[in-house]
């Protein structure tokens, strides 16, 4: 078995991972008409995704590891793609939460099961590169989602993207399961009793270090998230006066730039680092930058305004420090 096999059948994962979440952005013109949705229903579909996806993530850790990477990624990658099958085939507003939801823990452990099985299958010294081309991968897939979807449209409707989707997703999970090694029998045994578990959440929560990075994680990423996979293309159509076309291919320039900032910043970090910058220093310096940038987005008007996102989508790589 090739390492190179191993990255990419869970960079595959994160790609539809990130895909799927990114791909509101660009149908949600389609749902607001056929369905009637208005902005605040539009928002509560999208957080679905992100509501199962943050849920399930200490039940995660202890499924990583109890039954390895390899099982919990392939398995949760079904329920994914059940998701996005009830979502193709919806008829109403409930269906598509659902079906959002469903897709959102199917994905959950696409990052996190690929970083902690990169640890059993590759040198340490290799992690942070691994960690950083995830991060690529994973924007390729918010490419994916632009304006390749935008030209699918057309042809297949937004209920045919998804029950594409839902193919491909089966596909990523049959790979994970035929072609990664084995990784269970190296996970760690069931804990004695449950209150180890919790007693091992306890340290975390109570670690300085962890809320250092973690309000950011809460305040700044969270709300770059919902710009980047939501409300970009509502923004860009409404507010910028861009048709859908317009707004998809802006859409793919911000990821293409935000892909190329992560590979600048993988290569930069650690020469930071050298100077005597910690990457806590470095996180607040480009979180502040974020939110100046934010506040000038709210308030430039024309189409011109849309190279302020593409400033945005450079210091907000900043958040990939937070994963490191």
């Amino acid at each position: 078995m090739h390492a190179w096999h191993i990255f990419a059948c869970f960079a595959s994962a994160y790609f539809m991972s990130y895909a799927l979440r990114a791909v509101n952005a660009v149908i949600a013109p389609d749902l607001m008409r056929e369905f009637a949705l208005s902005n605040a229903q539009l928002g509560s579909l999208s957080s679905a995704y992100f509501f199962a996806f943050a849920l399930l993530q200490l039940p995660l850790g202890i499924c990583l590891d109890r039954f390895g990477s390899r099982r919990t990624n392939a398995l949760l990658l079904v329920v994914a793609a059940l998701g996005c099958a009830l979502f193709a085939l919806a008829q109403n507003v409930a269906m598509l939460w659902v079906g959002r939801a469903l897709i959102g823990a199917g994905v959950c452990g696409a990052l996190m099961s690929a970083l902690k099985g990169y640890r059993f299958w590759y040198p340490i010294g290799r992690q942070q590169q691994l960690a950083a081309w995830m991060l690529v991968a994973g924007t390729f897939g918010a490419l994916a989602s632009t304006m390749p979807v935008q030209a699918a449209l057309p042809a297949i409707g937004w209920r045919g993207v998804f029950l594409v989707a839902t193919g491909l997703l089966l596909a990523c999970s049959v790979a994970l399961w035929t072609l990664v090694p084995r990784d269970e029998e190296r996970s760690l045994a069931p804990p004695v009793a449950g209150a180890s578990i919790w007693a091992g959440y306890g340290e975390v929560f109570s670690d300085r270090y962890f809320w250092r990075v973690g309000m950011p994680a809460i305040v700044g990423q969270a709300g770059f998230i919902a710009m980047q996979t939501l409300w970009s293309g509502p923004w860009f159509i409404r507010v910028l006066g861009m048709t859908a076309e317009e707004s998809a291919r802006s859409l793919f320039v911000f990821n293409l730039v935000m892909m190329f900032a992560y590979l600048g910043l993988g290569w930069a970090a650690p020469r930071i680092e050298r100077r005597g910058w910690t990457m806590v220093q470095v996180l607040a310096v480009g979180g502040s930058l974020v939110m100046l940038v934010q506040a000038a987005i709210a308030f430039a008007a024309g189409q011109w305004a849309w190279l302020l996102w593409l400033l945005m989508a450079v210091v907000a790589t900043c958040y990939m420090l937070i994963q490191t």
